[in-house]
């Protein structure tokens, strides 16, 4: 079991154990004089002395989307080493995140990521991220910045695959409603024959409207 802690500017390199510091040298140089600067309170998740995640509290940033002093702070570089991923470590830093900015009186966090990370996205939107603030182009391609407000609850992590699996039951008992009136028609139950099959549909329907309800997400 792991822990999340904040990590020192005497620790900085070791992020290397989690990104590859030498693609983008002058980018975390910039990180480093951030945490310098106070302007950048970065958190680890720590495994057996391992560094696995990184999240970031950036306090001041020159684009006025992503921060507003004293009201608005941005969420930056979520990064959890490839094969740790999918354990739940990029949601825990997130919610040690929320919970700092509240202790600094904030109000709102930002966010930005592309389009086409569609995992980081439905966990962003999971975590609050719900109102979209931005959404444009640039060189690393298609973007979104998203916003979330501190004073409106989250919605809880297990939700969202509540609805999935509630609808993936509907879709399986509609099923065997349908393999039941498949049998009982030539049997000359015609009743219940009826009867079995427009409970396989109501079922379908409804499983169908829980499975898009569960994904659905604010443009």
């Amino acid at each position: 079991m792991g822990k999340i802690r904040k990590l020192p500017l005497k620790e900085y390199e070791r992020c290397a154990e989690i990104w590859d510091m030498s693609e983008n040298p002058e980018q975390a140089a910039e990180w480093k004089h951030e945490l310098e600067l106070g302007k950048r309170i970065i958190f680890v998740y720590e495994e057996n002395e391992a560094l696995l995640g990184e999240g970031a509290l950036v306090l001041e940033k020159a684009d006025p989307d992503y921060t507003i002093p004293g009201k608005r702070a941005y969420v930056s570089h979520m990064i959890v080493r490839e094969e740790y991923r999918s354990r739940g470590i990029g949601g825990a830093i997130l919610d040690v995140i929320f919970r700092e900015a509240e202790k600094l009186g904030l109000t709102e966090l930002s966010i930005g990521v592309n389009v086409d990370n569609e995992g980081a996205l439905r966990l962003y939107r999971r975590k609050g991220f719900t109102h979209q603030i931005f959404h444009g182009r640039d060189e690393l391609g298609e973007y979104v910045k998203l916003l979330a407000h501190l004073d409106e609850p989250a919605q809880e992590e297990g939700g969202i695959f509540t609805c999935y699996f509630a609808s993936r039951a509907m879709l399986v008992a509609s099923a065997v409603f349908l393999f039941g009136s498949m049998v009982l028609g030539p049997l000359q139950y015609t009743d219940l024959s009826v009867a079995f099959g427009g409970a396989s549909i109501i079922l379908s329907l409804s499983g169908m409207l829980l499975g898009f309800s569960s994904w659905d997400e604010e443009k």
